[in-house]
């Protein structure tokens, strides 16, 4: 995780991206395995709120 960006990978193994975009708004999209972006979502004054709503859809693999 940085700053402006936090990643995690979902139970089928796409990767989300909870990002700060140009607009200094937070943003989230998915990238499927094979690299192409399969989803994104509307923009959140808030990280956390970015992340919640990414997650929403798009859960995290559960680390052991």
């Amino acid at each position: 995780m940085t700053a402006d960006r936090t990643t995690w990978t979902t139970i089928g193994g796409d990767r989300v991206t909870v990002y700060l975009d140009g607009q200094a708004e937070w943003r989230w999209h998915v990238q499927a395995r094979n690299g192409e972006v399969v989803g994104s979502g509307e923009a959140h004054p808030d990280r956390r709120d970015a992340e919640a709503a990414a997650l929403r859809h798009h859960p995290r693999v559960e680390e052991s």
